[in-house]
């Protein structure tokens, strides 16, 4: 196939016209006069002692405690913390509730000053814990690194690409595979080509989309569309670059990705001026208007300089394609104290992700008519990093999420290198600084979050109250717990679009945003959606007065949505014990929310504690597990989402120290994987909201983290992947298929279990494990197909590997036995470490009238499921030509 003849650019959005469209919302950067990388930024940090908190934790210092660690396979180890006693400002801000959902609207009573001030209290706050953090140390300085130098951002690539792909039959005496082989037997035309979804009807965001006619895959910043029956590309679109540069002027270093501040102009930006704050109207400018490139310039220094398809979502009704794509935001990598050629300091923004993510929608009707090719309808720009997306129908949900940058806003300002003295001097000197830029930060994170509408009034409404994800069990406040401190964290909207629209008369399509939500931080979120509802569950703590300690739990905020619905709106609030594993730890069933949590730890106060100005905590290990049911809201009323029923921490979820490792809910039942050294599968009676019961248990060893229900047999059973684990040495060994019989839930029962390896020189990983999209099973034909990977290892010749697989794996899942039937390889371990494009594939299967379709790496294969013969190979590398910049081994590196 000859790829090279169908490789286009992103039609009507070029390189020219992204940097332009990039360019209106560029941040203004000044000289490199006070410009500190992120080397320098950590080169600093160890010298002062401070926790710059890039991850979100920033507040307190972890310090192991040794001496009375918890040891091995106990969930958690014990750590100390600090945390101010006072600092300087005195706030008052809540702890969110479902009156928070109303925001700073009409209906609330709130108005736009309630904001200003909401976020003069939270800029406090942070600059609170900072100063009484550093006023700790004294630390000696030095001076900075000299990054001047031009040779410290040079990088080189080799280049290099050759093509490798095999699809074989299973041979029983293979060393990488298993034993007890059967023979096969399927419905020969069996078609199975839809994301492997949790709830029916409810369409996740993935990054291989199918309409059983053709096959849309990400393959990093390419687009590509091939015929799902031979295998034939019919287009392959390449996303614009992120630089303004062509591509060679990039190949530096990811880890020196700076600004360079001496290539670029820079002019004063004020509202409405040469830039738009966000993608909703202001001063009527049209949100696409560009900005001109000979003003602002913006230079990335980064190898990886391209941009990335993060999603697609895809209507096959409406003929649409949504591809959902990040890379460009126009906000600077790293630049603080920036000051421009007149030594003017140039503003930055606090809210970042500016036009991070871009919506793309194709019409895929053409594929079947003219010539052939996807027709861009429209694209729109999006505030916030991509987080996840569903859709039901036309109707698309898509979350992000826009860190804020405190630390560079306020916080490096505050830092013991910058404010000398004494504990007291320092104190009275930063409480000096965080006063002056406080109103600073304050009017540029109010113009960053809120719309300045075509009458020139200023609309609020689009911001929900600003608090605490905490809480109380007694409504007693408590000391100040760092962790449960940082308030503005991440920036998260809900962005409603329909797929299935045509472009207004400016050429855009309407995408409405949800009131957006100040969480603690974008890392802990997990998100779950019904056919009426989203819900975005957070991390925080819960303070208990009686035991003066800090509990872990989740607050859960949820959107109603549907199908007739233009946007997500905020209508409740939730809150339960523990942290969230993942999506599947909730569940809507009729009115009623599932969820199941695992706690960790306890942070109590340490006894004895003598600090003036500092309350010391100590973490200790109180693993437990438990399922809340919630009641959820059906009028149209913001209501709290309440406990009605519960399995409590100590009623048997778990036996000690073992943490929740699977969910699945599926109607009036659940099903709980939780592990330490056994894998106790529980099963749930949850027909009852008012009280579920935990009704069979069955220990085994190892354990799952995926449950898929299927029917076999007119058994109810459980297929589960995981791993097996050494019950004495707690060693993994390897990947393990398990089948339980839960037909009656009182007694449950495996029935069979596939180990893949077969020797103790083998090692074995699948995506699958984590990747619930690489998951496939075929109902009619009773096969699972899962990505796997497999080395055997050979010890007298030091570890080497002397054999690799790395591709799919089917087996024929029946009550008595889960036998292998045919492997498919994508790569053999002689050209591990060819030169392949920097990007991969992901990891998916599909099956299109009985043939087997597996994606991974750079290669896509069409097997006979019968015979496993290859039908096709699509190598999409094959006609790369020597000399890019992009060449890595087969995993990527």
């Amino acid at each position: 196939m000859d790829q090279s003849k169908n490789e286009r650019t992103h039609p009507d959005v070029t390189k020219a016209t992204v940097d332009a469209e990039r360019e209106k919302s560029v941040k203004l950067v000044g000289s490199k006069k006070m410009v500190i990388g992120g080397a320098c930024l950590a080169a600093i940090a160890l010298i002062v002692g401070l926790s710059v908190g890039l991850t979100g934790r920033e507040e307190g210092v972890d310090i192991v405690d040794e001496e009375n660690s918890l040891g091995d396979n106990k969930g958690f180890t014990g750590y100390y913390t600090q945390s101010a006693k006072s600092g300087p400002f005195d706030i008052d801000l809540p702890n969110f509730d479902s009156s928070s959902l109303l925001g700073y609207s009409e209906n609330s009573g709130s108005t736009c000053e309630d904001l200003r001030s909401d976020l003069t209290d939270a800029v406090k706050q942070y600059a609170n814990l900072r100063i009484m953090e550093n006023a700790q140390y004294n630390p000696e300085y030095a001076s900075f690194p000299d990054y001047d130098d031009e040779a410290n951002w040079e990088a080189t690539a080799t280049e290099y690409i050759e093509e490798s792909t095999t699809a074989t039959n299973v041979e029983e005496d293979s060393p990488i595979l298993l034993s007890g082989s059967q023979p096969y037997s399927s419905k020969s035309k069996e078609s199975s080509y839809g994301t492997n979804n949790q709830v029916e009807g409810v369409d996740e965001a993935d990054k291989v989309k199918s309409d059983g006619d053709f096959v849309f895959a990400a393959y990093g910043d390419i687009l590509l569309v091939w015929n799902a029956e031979s295998g034939e590309e019919v287009d392959r679109i390449v996303m614009p670059a992120v630089t303004n540069e062509e591509k060679e002027d990039a190949t530096h270093n990811a880890t020196d990705s700076f600004i360079d501040k001496s290539e670029i102009d820079v002019e004063d930006c004020t509202r409405g001026n040469c830039r738009h704050r966000n993608l909703r109207s202001r001063d009527n400018i049209n949100t696409n208007q560009n900005v001109n490139s000979e003003d602002l310039q913006r230079k990335t220094r980064s190898r990886y300089s391209k941009a990335n398809i993060e999603a697609l979502l895809l209507d096959p009704d409406a003929n649409r394609l949504g591809l959902v794509v990040s890379g460009y935001g126009s906000d600077p990598y790293y630049c603080y104290d920036c000051y421009d050629d007149d030594e003017e300091e140039v503003a930055t923004r606090v809210l970042k992700g500016e036009n991070a993510t871009q919506l793309q929608i194709y019409d895929t009707s053409s594929l079947r008519s003219g010539d052939g090719r996807l027709e861009l309808v429209v694209s729109s720009f999006i505030q916030g990093d991509f987080k996840n997306a569903r859709s039901l129908g036309s109707s698309a949900y898509m979350i992000t999420m826009a860190d804020v940058d405190m630390y560079s806003s306020m916080g490096v300002y505050l830092s013991r290198t910058f404010i000398h003295g004494d504990k007291e001097k320092y104190i009275a000197s930063a409480t000096e600084v965080a006063q002056n830029r406080t109103e600073s930060v304050v009017n540029k994170l109010f113009d960053e979050i809120t719309t300045l509408t075509s009458d020139g009034t200023i609309d609020c409404s689009g911001v929900m109250k600003i608090a605490h994800f905490s809480s109380s069990k007694n409504g007693d406040s408590g000391p100040t717990f760092p962790y449960q401190a940082q308030v503005l964290g991440s920036f998260a909207q809900v962005h409603s679009v329909d797929l299935s629209a045509q472009p207004d008369a400016s050429g855009e399509v309407i995408v409405t945003s949800s009131a957006g939500t100040f969480f603690p931080n974008s890392y802990s979120t997990k998100i779950y959606a019904s056919r009426s509802m989203l819900f975005i569950g957070t991390e925080g703590y819960e303070y208990d007065s009686g035991s003066n300690s800090y509990d872990e739990s989740s607050f859960i905020v949820g959107f109603s949505i549907d199908s007739s619905s233009t946007r997500a709106v905020g209508k409740s609030f939730g809150k339960v014990d523990g942290f969230l594993l993942n999506q599947y730890s909730m569940d809507q069933h009729g009115n009623h929310l599932r969820v199941a949590t695992t706690n960790k730890a306890q942070w109590s106060l340490v006894p004895g504690d003598e600090s003036d100005d500092f309350y010391t905590w100590k973490s200790e290990s109180k693993v437990s597990n438990q399922l809340a049911v919630l009641k959820v809201p059906t009028s149209n009323n913001i209501v709290d989402m309440n406990k009605v029923g519960a399995i409590e921490a100590n009623q048997g979820i778990g036996l000690p120290n073992e943490e929740i490792k699977a969910v699945r809910f599926f109607g009036d039942v659940g099903y709980v994987v939780t592990f330490e050294k056994t894998d106790p599968f529980y099963t749930l009676d949850l027909s009852d909201p008012n009280d579920p019961q935990i009704v069979g248990e069955l220990k085994i060893s190892g354990f799952s983290s995926y449950l898929h229900p299927i029917n076999l047999d007119a058994k109810q059973l459980v297929l589960a992947v995981g791993l097996e684990v050494d019950e004495n040495k707690g060693w993994e060994l390897g990947v393990q298929i398990s089948l339980f019989d839960v037909t009656n839930l009182a007694k449950p029962e495996l029935l069979t279990r596939k180990i893949v390896e077969n020797s103790n020189d083998q090692s074995s990983m699948s995506e699958s494990l984590y990747d619930f999209h690489a998951f496939r099973y075929l109902p009619d034909s009773q096969k699972l197909i899962m990505p796997l990977k497999v080395g055997y290892y050979s010890w007298e010749q030091q570890g080497s590997t002397s054999e690799y697989f790395d591709g799919f794996s089917v087996y024929d899942v029946d009550v008595e036995d889960i036998g292998l039937s045919l492997q498919v390889s994508h790569v053999e371990n002689t050209n591990l470490n060819r030169c392949w494009y920097s990007k991969r594939l992901p990891v998916r299967s599909l099956v299109v009238n009985g043939a087997l379709m597996t994606m991974k790496g750079h290669t896509v294969l069409n097997t006979d499921l019968n015979s496993g013969d290859n039908i096709w190979t699509y190598n999409v590398d094959a006609d790369l030509e020597e000399g890019i910049d992009d060449c890595f081994g087969w995993q990527g590196f």
